[in-house]
């Protein structure tokens, strides 16, 4: 438990101007200081604002890994003071400049420390980006700080007493002025070091008024606090944040005034609205095991009827909530994905659907407000049918709880009852309210006003009330990894002396104390069907090329054909339908390929490029083809590759551009020399160019394009590594390397920043390997993963490491769960002595658990054979396509199947 007592009787007002005026250093450089937003598992951004033009220096880490960056100010016209009416109080000052830095490339959970260098301030701090899906977090959520700089000069809000309190009658206002109770909330909050908080609207008074949020920032990134400096701020639109202010007012006018202000303050996720004038106001998190989903329940629509949760305001940029609008659909589309994804999913928006404040009397009924929350109850059947946790709101400026029951679906399709906890916690920093009389909350759970009962000894509290306070928020596996979310309310207790003087605040938890476990988990399981019933397909493609076009076909090209007694190039080209399980033969390549490398373009047409024609020492090929899915031809690029080759490495550039290295030159890939050259693809121009070589030749090596940008290489007959920088044109030669020579194998970036790469070929012996490894870009060190041994089996059932494997990240870089899953499958194992056994065995590595699955076997035997993802099916499932080879003309198709059970 968190306490802090101070020993002398001055006065919390005093002791409040000492800490300000005496404790805290002037900062002439900073008009808000450096604070974080928008975590991610590997970036983070960092923002601060100055008065004037000057750029400044944003360092991230230390030694070997500090990284430095520039800032680019940018004048906000958005914080301006309000037009309509002067704001009274203090002086105005200029537009200030925005400075906004995204830092990517960073680890999983891991915490860096920042210097933020302006002019003659050095300003320092520490944030961590999110963490893994399996690693426990914990949260504050608060909501109506309503910060103005009246709140320090006028006297404490009214205290309204609860029923059979023995407080003295004398005393019906708080016992401290607004700015003091939030400030020593914040400072409470910050002891209990979450990694996120949760601001469910109502930051400031008057979201118009600048010199309202400049009390804000203050309190989180200024003056009085310093907490949004390393921890990231997740807020939410409340009506606060729509009022202009004097003269402004709710108009459409002062609305959209008010919300640019709130806009420019905050990054978050653009993962949301289609709408520019909607982006920022509502979004979703994923975090580590929960997801969170921000809601803009500004204004409904109709205006002014009982969908509407603010008939003072229409026309304005605030995007409407109900069944039809683009939010509701956005909405429904995140808590399906969410309720796959995650072990809780929280949602927060402003207006609360339940409570017993003045908001909440329902419309048409004496008091109604014209603000009331029942209206956000609409959104109830989503909340509902997608299982969601707790929804999380403030506005009526009380600490209640609600609870409410329906019927969740679940992944299964079948129904179960699900109970939604419902918050209002407004006492953030404003009004500490007392329920209206007239109506009741028939779902109300617990109420700080009724349940906390006060307990008054003379003039000095003892203990209960309603205070200043906040939800602490713990997501954590029990010691059987069950999950659990532990909602606690949290009160900061005014300790007092016997004249009712504060000498100090206390961090106290209120009784209702709320426990939910994760009423279901994903079991995941392999299933292989034949994916050709009809032996619809016309070439092994032995050695071929096929890729996923943009209309969920495949194109697969060239190979060996082992139909006859010969083996030669081919060039036929064929075409699968995932809907008809069939193969229909299209445009042949113009000439014969083997050993080539095809990637799907931007613009919807799939490159095939080098390759060999045969096995002669001058096979290998310098021309490229283009397969354009419209006309179902190819034709051949403007130009060829600055070296004939073969087994090279490919991958997509962040621009769109295909970037190609390495290789070999020579007919075959059995042997030869691997090249440095590299080529970079425009697809505008259908041109290949050079771009700066490899520091070592590599063929059959695994490469893949991370999430920064940058390209990474790995083996190809080299035990280390090489990243390539796009925007340098520069190669750099890993520090750390394997034990050993490995080719044929595959790379995939994990959800956390790590690099996982199984199994392979050593290229001395010839012999394959059961080991994997992990390799850190930041470092370019290596480390050993967990072993394939059990796992990869021939069907005599010998365990065997494999080289000439598929493998592929399940999920596309877009979906939740990319680089969680990695499908290993088929390949053949090399003994030292005795001839190749060819697989039929499959497995997955889940990166969550560093553990691997049995997902095998397949229909078919597949070795030196063609692969393909599908696109996602309509359940939402990954499926991925085997085919030809070697042993067989079969195809073996992959679904990866995600069943949700129900925890006793």
């Amino acid at each position: 438990m968190y306490v802090r007592l101070m020993r002398r009787t001055l006065s919390v007002t005093s002791l409040f101007m000492v800490m300000l005026f005496a404790g805290d250093r002037v900062w002439a450089e900073f008009r808000v200081r450096p604070y974080v937003q928008n975590p991610a598992v590997d970036a983070m951004t960092v923002r601060w604002f100055t008065s004037t033009a000057d750029p400044g220096e944003l360092i991230v880490g230390a030694g070997v890994t500090e990284r430095r960056f520039i800032s680019r100010p940018e004048q906000t016209a958005t914080l301006a003071y309000n037009p309509w009416k002067i704001e009274p109080g203090e002086p105005q000052m200029g537009l200030p400049y925005r400075h906004s830095i995204r830092v990517t490339g960073l680890e999983a959970g891991q915490t860096y420390e920042y210097v933020v260098q302006q002019g003659e301030d050095t300003f320092r701090n520490r944030f961590t980006t999110t963490p893994g899906i399996e690693q426990p977090i914990r949260f504050v959520v608060y909501s109506d700080s309503e910060t103005e700089p009246e709140s320090s000069t006028t006297q404490p809000v009214e205290w309204p007493a609860p029923m059979g309190s023995n407080r003295p009658v004398e005393i019906t206002r708080y016992v401290v002025n607004q700015t003091v109770g939030y400030s020593e909330n914040l400072k409470v909050m910050a002891a209990a070091h979450p990694h996120f908080i949760m601001i469910a609207g109502d930051l400031v008074e008057s979201g118009g008024e600048q010199r309202d949020w400049d009390e804000f920032w203050k309190h989180v990134a200024g003056e009085y606090g310093n907490l949004a400096s390393s921890t990231p701020i997740l807020p939410v639109l409340g009506n606060h944040e729509n009022y202009a202010g004097p003269g402004g007012g709710y108009s459409a006018e002062g609305a959209d005034f008010a919300t640019a202000k709130y806009l420019t303050y905050f990054d978050v996720p653009s993962n949301a609205a289609m709408k520019p004038e909607h982006h920022g106001r509502y979004y979703r998190i994923d975090y580590g095991p929960i997801t969170l989903i921000i809601v803009d329940s500004s204004d409904g629509l109709p205006h002014k009827t009982a969908s509407d949760t603010n008939h003072s305001l229409e026309g304005s940029h605030a995007p409407d909530f109900n069944p039809g609008s683009e939010q509701y659909h956005w909405l429904e589309q995140q808590l399906a994905d969410a309720q796959r994804r995650s072990r809780f999913t929280f949602v927060q928006f402003h207006h609360t659907q339940y409570g017993s404040g003045p908001h909440s009397i329902p419309f048409g009924q004496t008091g109604f407000s014209g603000q009331s929350g029942i209206a956000m109850r609409v959104l109830q059947p989503l909340l509902f049918r997608y299982g969601v946790d707790v929804v999380f709101s403030g506005h009526d400026e009380l600490l209640e709880r609600s609870a409410t029951t329906g019927i969740e679906i679940g992944l299964d399709g079948q129904p179960r009852p699900h109970t939604l906890q419902c918050y209002d916690v407004g006492i953030g920093g404003d009004g500490l309210r007392g329920p209206v009389t007239g109506f009741d909350n028939p779902v109300r759970k617990f109420l700080a006003h009724d349940d906390a009962p006060e307990l008054w000894d003379g003039k000095r509290l003892v203990s209960g009330g309603k205070h200043y306070g906040h939800l602490d928020v713990s997501v954590t596996p029990d010691a059987a990894g069950e999950w659990t979310t532990t909602i606690t309310p949290v009160h900061v207790f005014p300790l007092m002396d016997a004249e009712g003087r504060v000498t100090g605040w206390q961090r106290r938890p209120y009784a209702d104390i709320v426990t939910l476990k994760a009423s279901t988990f994903t079991e995941l399981h392999g299933v292989w069907i034949d994916g050709d019933p009809q032996r619809t397909l016309k070439s092994v493609h032995l050695l071929g090329a096929a890729t996923l076009l943009g209309n969920g076909q495949v194109i697969a090209a060239g190979g060996l054909n082992r139909t006859t007694q010969a083996i030669n190039a081919d060039t036929v080209a064929e075409l699968y339908d995932p809907a008809t399980q069939t193969w229909t033969v299209t445009g042949s390549l113009k000439i014969p390929r083997w050993s080539l490398d095809a990637i799907t373009l931007r613009n919807g047409r799939a490159l095939f490029a080098g390759g060999s024609k045969g096995f002669t020492a001058d096979g290998a090929l310098d021309t490229a083809e283009v397969f354009d899915p419209e006309t179902g031809q190819f034709t051949f690029t403007a130009n060829t590759l600055s070296v004939a080759r073969h087994s090279f490495g490919i991958s997509t550039l962040k621009d769109g551009k295909v970037l190609i290295t390495g290789g070999s030159n020579v007919g075959n890939n059995l042997g030869g020399t691997g090249v440095t050259a590299v080529d970079i693809y425009d697809p505008e121009k259908n041109a290949f160019q050079a771009a700066a070589p490899l520091h070592a030749g590599r063929a059959l090596h695994a490469q893949i394009t991370l999430r920064d940008g940058r390209v990474l290489v790995i083996g190809g007959a080299q035990s280390n590594a090489e990243i390539y920088d796009p925007i340098r044109n520069v190669w750099t030669v890993s520090a750390g390397t394997l034990p050993s020579t490995l080719k044929d194998m595959k790379a995939f970036e994990l959800f956390d920043g790590r690099v996982f790469m199984p199994g392979g070929q050593n290229t001395v012996d010839g012999l394959t390997t059961d080991a994997t490894w992990f390799f850190d870009s930041s470092t370019t060190q290596f480390s050993p993963g967990p072993s394939l041994a059990g796992f990869n089996a021939a069907p005599s059932g010998v365990q065997i490491g494999c080289s000439d494997y598929s493998a592929f990240d399940l999920f596309p870089p877009e979906h939740s769960l990319h680089g969680r899953y990695i499908l290993i499958a088929g390949g053949e194992h090399d003994p030292l002595t005795g001839p190749d056994v060819e697989l039929n065995s499959a497995m997955m590595f889940d990166a969550v658990r560093n553990k691997l699955i049995n997902v095998g076997p397949m229909p078919y035997v597949h070795d030196d054979h063609t692969e393909s993802m599908l696109s996602l099916n309509r359940d939402g499932n990954p499926e991925i396509l085997l085919f030809g080879g070697n042993s067989s003309r079969g195809t073996s198709r992959f679904e990866l199947r995600m069943n949700t059970i129900t925890a006793q």
